[in-house]
């Protein structure tokens, strides 16, 4: 039989040694983390003797506070308090009918004090208000003075940051013994389920997490911190965000397993954190396989996100990526505190971990690490024919099966070689571009978001920073680019068509300093290229004056954005401001043959909306 050690155990001998010291003459220092459970490792003791006494020093000032402090942990441990103002009342008697001022308040304390068992524990020292010198002063009156056993419970290296100087001379007089413990997670554990109340609303809650115990102490040692308020934080959590997840759920024991790991790292990440972004779970996820390599270039400190990552990637249980508690779910169930049953249930019946079984191939060779070896060869050769029939159009699908495609390939599973798979991805795209079964509404700028937000589905792009991937990626954006600008004559006729129909969502779409309802964006796009001027110049001067005056207003701010837009990213567009010179040009033709009023307002606002034009480039 294994004998299971407590990471403490030294700690008991050293206190029951201390304690049985008469007149010490120093104080024994218990030191730990902040949160690491140092008043959870001696409460125990503490409690089988009843010559000890437990004091806070949290908000301590000064030696009368310290005092005070003192005084109510001895009349509290009595379990007697006098009746509030009884000490005061007597004084103010006896001076009236004697004249004579007595202290009794003063007096009464004197008595209480006098009764302090022979071993006190001072707890928050670093929490006092105080500097370390002069707190260990005062300290050292009950070691010196009053003959105590006094044991100090602090993270020395708080005090120490306070004034390192100071408290290394001072702690050199008080303190003989320091005795270091780290955070016993499985004693705290059982503590904390006994302080979890277990009703029937509670009690599924609870017994999961007793059930995965062990899940949860693997996440707590991996997540870097030693602080088990955290942890018991994160459980009560928990226990509140579990009567969320749908019951039929619930069942799936290996979803389970893996909801509660990635809860809880997250709940611990983002406690211990205030710059832990919830919200960028996905859009900053990695998920760098092996063979994978990182973008050469600068160098910057990592984000709470990134150490997140590197701490959980190879748990086998915690999902890094968005994946199974969305950058959605993680914004309410761990940053609010709540998330609504609908929230809840949409997003983990979407989640892998929970997927039934039929998932899209693609989806399932995503996690071909985690999954038994014939479910992953069947959905390889699913994935492989389905190339073969052109079945993935989305481009973030794409993208996808590449990177995965890529990672098996450094296993010769799938694909020989990286090389195999670039050259049948470019191959697949190039024949879907001729097809045309690829989207005809994203353009490269819109294109470049999916990449730079590095994930899509819930799930980080595999292989994204490798040479191959981003070959593929580059590829695929000329593909879409071209079949964009291929399909725009169309696109402008219905904008066109919006303009006589509905003004407002005209100007919507081109301008995109409002949204209107069902109505596309090509505010950043220079799309009116492929109007033909002169048709578009009769089609606004026909509208009444008002509308017209809408559908031009736009024109100098849109010219100047798509300008400043192609500049800085270096886009290959079409210019429209030799359109709107024609487009000018058309409509003093159309004021010109207008009637007198008519002509009148077209040239006026010319003058007020695109005498721009005639400055100089």
């Amino acid at each position: 039989m294994t004998h299971v050690t407590s990471p403490n155990e030294h700690l008991l001998p050293q206190l029951e040694a201390y304690s049985n010291l008469k007149n010490p003459g120093f104080a024994l220092l218990v030191h730990a983390p902040w949160g690491a459970g140092k008043t959870h490792s001696i409460e125990a003791w503490r409690r089988k003797r009843e010559d000890c006494l437990y004091v806070s020093l949290y908000g301590s000032k000064d030696s009368k506070s310290i005092e005070e402090a003192l005084f109510d942990a001895v009349v509290q441990s009595k379990d007697f308090k006098p009746p509030k103002g009884l000490t005061g009342i007597t004084e103010g008697i006896v001076e009236k009918f004697t004249g004579v001022s007595v202290d009794i308040t003063g007096y009464y304390r004197r008595i209480v004090l006098n009764d302090v068992p022979r071993i006190v524990i001072f707890d928050d020292l670093e929490r006092a208000d105080m500097p370390p010198n002069e707190l260990l002063s005062v300290l050292n009156q009950y070691v010196e003075h009053q003959k105590r056993n006094v044991i100090l419970l602090a993270n020395q290296d708080e005090l120490r940051r306070k004034n390192a100087e100071e408290y290394d001379h001072s702690r050199e007089k008080v303190i003989g013994r320091i005795v270091s413990i780290d955070p016993d997670v499985s004693s705290a554990l059982d503590c904390f389920f006994e302080r979890l109340e277990e009703t029937s609303e509670t009690s599924a809650a609870i017994s999961l997490m007793k059930r995965e115990e062990g899940s949860i102490r693997s996440v707590f040692e991996a997540s870097g911190t030693n602080n088990l308020r955290l942890l018991r934080c994160a459980m009560f959590d928990f226990e509140k965000a579990y009567k969320s997840i749908p019951p039929d759920l619930v069942s799936n024991e290996g979803g389970m397993k893996d909801l509660i790991s990635t809860f809880f790292a997250l709940s611990i990440a983002y406690q211990k954190s205030a710059s832990f972004e919830l919200d960028k779970l996905s859009a900053l996820s990695m998920h760098l396989p092996e063979g994978d390599s990182s973008v050469e270039g600068e160098k910057t400190d990592p984000s709470e996100i990134d150490i997140f990552r590197t701490r959980f990637q190879d748990h086998p249980n915690v999902y890094v990526d968005g994946s199974l508690i969305t950058d959605e779910l993680a914004k309410e169930w761990i940053g609010r505190g709540y998330a609504s049953e609908e929230l809840v249930a949409s997003t983990l019946r979407n989640a892998p971990q929970f997927s039934s079984e039929d998932a899209e191939d693609w989806r399932v060779l995503f996690w071909w690490r985690r999954l038994p070896p014939d479910t992953v060869e069947a959905s390889l050769e699913q994935v492989v024919q389905q190339l073969d029939k052109l079945t993935f159009t989305d481009p973030a699908v794409i993208l996808h099966v590449t990177g995965v495609l890529l990672g098996l390939a450094d296993h010769e599973v799938g694909f020989r070689t990286r090389a195999d798979v670039t050259l049948r991805m470019k191959e697949y795209i190039s024949a879907s571009e001729t097809a045309a079964v690829l989207p005809c509404n994203m353009p490269e700028r819109r294109y470049g978001a999916i990449l730079s937000d590095g994930a899509a589905f819930g799930l980080g792009f595999a292989q994204r920073h490798t040479e191959e991937f981003l070959e593929v990626s580059k590829c695929l954006g000329n593909s879409l680019e071209k079949l964009y600008w291929q399909s725009n004559p169309c696109r402008m006729h219905e904008l066109i068509k919006l303009s006589q129909e509905n003004i407002m969502g005209f100007v919507s779409a081109i301008d995109g300093n409002f949204n209107a309802h069902d109505v596309p964006d090509y505010s950043r796009e220079p799309v009116l290229v492929d109007v033909d001027p002169q048709s578009f110049a009769k089609t606004i001067f026909n509208l009444p004056p008002e509308h017209a005056d809408m559908a031009i207003s736009p024109f100098e701010d849109r010219l100047e954005r798509l300008s400043r837009m192609q500049k800085n990213k270096g886009y290959d567009w079409p210019s429209e401001k030799e359109w709107m010179r024609k487009f000018k040009t058309a409509a003093e033709e159309e004021a010109k043959n207008a009637s007198p009023v008519a002509g009148a307002q077209i040239r006026t606002l010319l003058a007020q909306h695109m005498s721009f034009l005639e400055k100089e480039d």
